[in-house]
């Protein structure tokens, strides 16, 4: 899945410098999307209203 052209990625998630984990912004509709990437894939995960918010569900997905 390729992110959608109307979002742009704020944030990235790197581990043992692998990126992992991207959000995006949505600036028309003022949510972020988490994707996970896996293989340069991008699977979205869930959308939040706060980039802030996601930092939870990374942690989860990691197994922290």
């Amino acid at each position: 899945m390729k992110i959608p052209s109307n979002e742009k990625i704020v944030v990235s998630y790197v581990f043992e410098g692998v990126k992992c984990y991207a959000v995006t912004q949505n600036a028309l509709k003022g949510k972020f999307t988490l994707y996970k990437i896996i293989n340069n894939d991008y699977q979205k995960m869930t959308t939040a209203d706060s980039p802030a918010d996601l930092n939870e569900m990374v942690k989860k997905d990691r197994g922290e």
